[in-house]
């Protein structure tokens, strides 16, 4: 059930940055009933084509036009852009100030804050590709909400009314909050590029890319459904020494940055493969840890 909108986003909603986050965004507000008014960018080309999807949206080049003119504001610049853009625009009191950074904490809006603003995080855990090259939906996202009481409430309600859900971040936490989705996403996709590497060893990037892709996906159902429980298959659960051992030697042939990468990971997962296998030695379990760790310290290339 949608939440009654309350608050700022009663009138106008406005943001200072043009970039994918805030076409993302606006499109989710925008086609959930939110009056989304204005945007400004450095860049008066990306404002103008961001603004020219949305009828009435006014495209400037001046954030404090933004500010002046609506109740609510999300800051959607890079991360280390956040306090200087807050810090160079006069704020109203009761006015919403809204970062989306998932790793920046309030103290990035003192200046807003000091001048009256309501502060607030609204940060949604999801990749996007660059502006305009894709309709996004934020239904299924979550979303790290930071914010006192009322703001707090308002961005719940968004959250919902947009098709996501949310959680509750302290400052404390975001750190730790974002290196998880940076984990799953941008690193997720270079662990996927140095497998699809290899391939050219023996075949191609395209040829790589349709094999990896339908395995890949799989183990990422799996994953969602049970965890790294149901997802963790081949040799490590089969105590296959002798095929990890060919990994290492092949990867350390070639060079490749996978093999430490390759080696770490294994680590981390043999003892839920421990926990999972049975009538397999300790001494086995003894001989992989051990090779896993000899490649560690064979593979310390700086080449990818």
């Amino acid at each position: 059930m949608k939440k009654h909108c309350t608050g700022p986003v009663k009138s106008k909603i406005g943001f200072v940055g043009a970039g994918s986050v805030a076409m993302a965004l606006a499109t989710a507000l925008s086609r959930s009933g939110y009056v989304v008014s204005m945007i400004a960018s450095r860049s008066g080309i990306s404002a103008s084509q961001l603004s020219s999807k949305f009828p009435g949206m006014i495209a400037t080049e001046e954030p404090q036009v933004v500010a002046d003119s609506c109740s609510m504001v999300f800051l959607t610049v890079p991360d280390d852009a956040i306090e200087s853009v807050a810090m160079a625009i006069r704020w109203k009191p009761g006015q919403a100030v809204v970062h989306c950074s998932g790793v920046m904490t309030l103290d990035a809006l003192e200046v807003p804050y000091s001048q009256g603003a309501l502060i607030g995080g609204f940060h949604p855990m999801q990749t996007f590709r660059p502006s305009g090259s894709k309709e996004e939906s934020m239904h299924g996202i979550t979303f790290g909400i930071e914010a006192d009481p009322p703001l707090r409430e308002t961005l719940e309600g968004i959250a919902e009314n947009i098709g996501g859900r949310h959680i509750h971040l302290s400052g404390s936490a975001r750190a730790l909050y974002h290196a998880s989705a940076v984990t799953a996403c941008g690193l997720l996709a270079t662990l996927l590029h140095l497998s699809e590497g290899l391939w050219e060893q023996f075949a191609g990037p395209t040829v790589a890319r349709e094999a990896l892709f339908p395995l890949a996906w799989e183990t990422l159902e799996n994953f969602r459904d049970a965890g790294l429980s149901g997802a963790l298959t081949g040799p490590l659960l089969r105590g296959d020494l002798g095929t990890i051992e060919k990994h290492i030697t092949a990867l350390r042939g070639v060079r490749s940055a996978l093999l430490p990468i390759y080696c770490h990971l294994a680590l981390a997962a043999l003892p839920m493969a421990r926990s999972k296998a049975r009538g397999i030695p300790v001494e086995r379990w003894e001989a992989m840890e051990s090779a896993l760790r000899q490649g560690i310290q064979q593979g310390d290339y700086e080449t990818c």
